[in-house]
């Protein structure tokens, strides 16, 4: 088992934090062929492979977890691979693990804000993000983070904020580019957002966030998906499911008032115009997710054409 520092391991980890995995393989690979119990390198070349092959990543990092049982690095990548696989209970575990592990580790801290990001929770988001802040100053990827925490919760000057300074941190960072194109998107500024999502495949053609941020634009510009989006965007910020809930039955409530009075002695016309109107929102919010991961999907697909060809 060996902890040292070869030649090679930070230049991975500088690709892994600017968005670029095969390359950061690459070099862990080449570390572990001259030491094939390096936990460093193993974690990191686990990081590398979560999206890109997660049923090796969790190979590597159960490899890695044999040699170093409480290596805070090792329970912090298994939380994120979980949170690939939807798993946001088991993945939140290990996510407060890494942090009672190494309570000084911005990763970790980073780690844990995506885990309650992505259950919506944005003040815990926010609060893990501003804590790895205060442990690395003036990191891109962080800023990105709680800068799209913030616009997530509807903070949105506060999140722009952020996101430029992201930018004046390091002009060329993935995380910041995709930030910034979150806050165009949401100011309508969707030529903007594109070529900054564009700009950010350039560096990674396989980003997921630049990816998303992508088919966001493509949503938006259609008039019905459109709808959805900003449907998506309303009830994103109000974070709790209680609270997601409480709009459906409310609005649920509001159209059987408005059937039962304002359209009981309007022409039959009206009454079906009215509640296929009704119906057709009703299917758009059903569908709208799925649509818009079949555009992912989409996307994705196109990604791994060019890349054969």
């Amino acid at each position: 088992m060996t902890h040292g520092t070869p030649q090679g391991l930070q230049t991975g980890y500088a690709y892994l934090d600017a968005g670029n995995p095969d390359a950061a393989r690459e070099q862990f690979e080449s570390i572990l062929r001259h030491d094939p119990n390096h936990i460093a390198a193993l974690v990191g070349l686990a990081e590398a492979l979560v999206e890109r092959d997660a049923k090796a990543a969790a190979d590597t990092l159960d490899r890695a977890q044999e040699l170093a049982p409480e290596d805070a690095e090792v329970y912090r990548i298994r939380a994120v691979l979980l949170l690939t696989r939807g798993k946001d209970r088991e993945a939140l575990k290990y996510a407060e693990r890494a942090v009672e592990l190494e309570r000084f580790s911005p990763n970790a801290y980073f780690t844990l804000g995506h885990v309650h990001l992505n259950k919506s929770r944005w003040s815990e988001a926010e609060a893990a993000f501003r804590r790895a802040l205060d442990l690395a100053p003036g990191s891109p990827n962080i800023l990105a983070a709680l800068s799209q925490t913030l616009n997530l919760a509807g903070r949105r000057q506060e999140a722009a904020d952020l996101a430029e300074e992201a930018i004046r941190t390091s002009p060329d960072s993935l995380a910041a580019l995709v930030a910034r194109g979150n806050i165009a998107l949401e100011r309508g500024a969707l030529d903007e957002a594109q070529e900054l999502a564009l700009l950010a495949l350039r560096q990674n053609a396989t980003d997921s966030p630049a990816i998303h941020l992508l088919v966001a634009v493509k949503a938006r510009r259609n008039p019905v998906m459109g709808i959805w989006w900003y449907w998506s965007r309303f009830m994103g910020e109000l974070g709790s499911t209680q609270a997601r809930w409480g709009v459906i039955i409310g609005i649920w409530l509001l159209w059987q008032i408005f059937r039962r009075t304002a359209l009981a002695d309007a022409p039959s016309s009206v009454q079906i115009g009215a509640t296929v109107v009704w119906l057709g929102f009703c299917v758009l919010t059903w569908v709208g997710p799925s649509i818009f991961k079949r555009m992912i999907r989409k996307e994705l697909k196109q990604v791994e054409l060019r890349n054969e060809f």
